[in-house]
């Protein structure tokens, strides 16, 4: 599998640049491969250490999202750990509020990447930025981010 790096559209591998912005395909190594029992089958987005994908339990078709460190963070011992220790930390707290992490292992290519529930929907951010949200709206959104943050601390 191919990505063009402007859209994130997915290619087969004899492709040699998006149709859409003409930019020269790069191999995506996660795009296709098994992670345990699932099937990483699509890009989603990126964040500040991390890539996240879509993928497909192959036995029971759960979907999830896979979170991947990025491979400038896979020699730097220090962000491997936080990115490890984040994953084992939402595990351990399993609040309805927080996402539900189902495994964490290495890619083929040396990567530390974690198995999460995958939720549709749009982002706070994305909701925000659309429109004006009234205290109604938002009041009871930041109860049920206290209530994450109450369970991460412990009280």
């Amino acid at each position: 599998m191919k990505l063009c790096s402007v859209c994130h559209q997915v290619f087969s591998d004899d492709a040699t640049q998006c149709l859409e912005h003409g930019e020269q395909l790069k191999p995506d190594a996660i795009v296709g491969t098994h992670l345990g029992r699932f099937l990483v089958s699509d890009w989603l987005g990126e964040g500040g250490m991390g890539v996240l994908y879509r993928a497909e339990h192959t036995a029971i078709k759960r979907k999830a999202a896979v979170k991947v460190i990025k491979r400038e963070f896979t020699a730097d011992e220090t962000a491997a750990g936080r990115f490890e220790q984040e994953a084992r930390a939402v595990a351990r707290i399993g609040h309805p509020n927080l996402i539900d992490i189902f495994d964490i292992g290495t890619t083929p290519d040396g990567r530390l990447y974690y198995i999460m529930e995958l939720l549709e929907g749009q982002s706070l951010a994305d909701k925000m930025c659309k429109q004006r949200l009234r205290f109604s709206e938002f009041a009871p959104i930041m109860l049920q981010v206290f209530a994450a943050l109450e369970a991460k601390l412990g009280r």
